[in-house]
């Protein structure tokens, strides 16, 4: 019996050594389709989001209400009162009466869709990108837990995350960022970004982010949001490579951007 129970816990401990490494390799897959994202700054240093579904939120019924109006009656009187003396005729040229016209109630703005409120931030982008960007589109959708935004380099695609919560100025920096990444890949060689990394003094950083991952530390990351402090403003920059780029580093993005 002994001997029978040796053998059973050695085969136990094989098959837990062959399968336990199975389990990590499928558990965390690493995704290789070209992929940047724009994370919220506080998870910016998250390479991959994992997707959670919301919560089930019960709906409490609402309290009862009663819509009975309370009627209090007036104490009644022994004495009573004299005669009132009768109404004398109104005069024959008084002026007509008018109801005050009434205003016809406004209706409540409605809320703008995810589309219409990316349309608006991108119509602030005056960088020509539907003729230097040739084949790429951009679309919007509803808003994603732990992402902005992505560029899709190889669908030439980028898929933008609008929040109900976000200002209008923050959703129009997103949009640029992503279509700065979409500038790099298209028109920048390895010399032009070597040119970009030495004006903002930043020589030896590494270009491009992990699959998936944040770009704020990488020269890709301060090229898109230095593109965007150039077309909406420099109130959302992100980059942790320096700070807002200046007027001879804006000279020196424009040369690369617009050829």
């Amino acid at each position: 019996m002994r001997e029978l129970a040796e053998q059973l816990s050695k085969r136990f401990i094989r098959g837990f050594l062959i399968l336990f490494p199975v389990a990590v390799f499928v558990g965390f897959g690493l995704a290789t389709d070209g992929t940047t994202s724009t994370a919220e700054p506080q998870d910016d240093a998250v390479a991959f989001v994992l997707n959670q579904s919301p919560e089930k939120l019960e709906r409490q019924p609402d309290a009862e209400i009663s819509t009975t109006p309370t009627i209090t009656a007036a104490p009644e009187t022994t004495t009573s009162a004299p005669n009132p003396p009768a109404p004398a005729d109104p005069p024959t040229d008084a002026p007509a009466t008018q109801a005050p016209a009434t205003a016809s109630p406004t209706a409540p703005p409605q809320a703008q869709t995810p589309d219409q409120r990316g349309q608006a931030a991108l119509a602030k982008i005056t960088y020509p990108w539907a003729e230097r960007l040739p084949g790429w589109r951009i679309s919007f959708h509803p808003e994603r837990s732990g992402v902005y935004g992505y560029t899709l380099v190889h669908e030439k695609r980028i898929e933008v995350y609008v929040r109900s919560g976000q200002s209008d100025e923050l959703l129009a920096h997103v949009v640029a960022h992503e279509i700065g990444h979409a500038v790099d890949v298209t028109h920048n060689n390895g010399d032009e970004r070597d040119r970009w990394l030495a004006a903002r003094g930043i020589q030896g950083t590494t270009w491009w982010p992990n699959d998936g991952a944040s770009d704020f530390s990488t020269g890709a990351g301060d090229f898109a949001e230095s593109f965007a402090a150039w077309q909406v403003g420099s109130e959302s920059f992100r980059s942790k490579l320096g700070p807002s780029p200046s007027t001879a580093q804006l000279d020196v993005l424009r040369q690369l951007a617009l050829g």
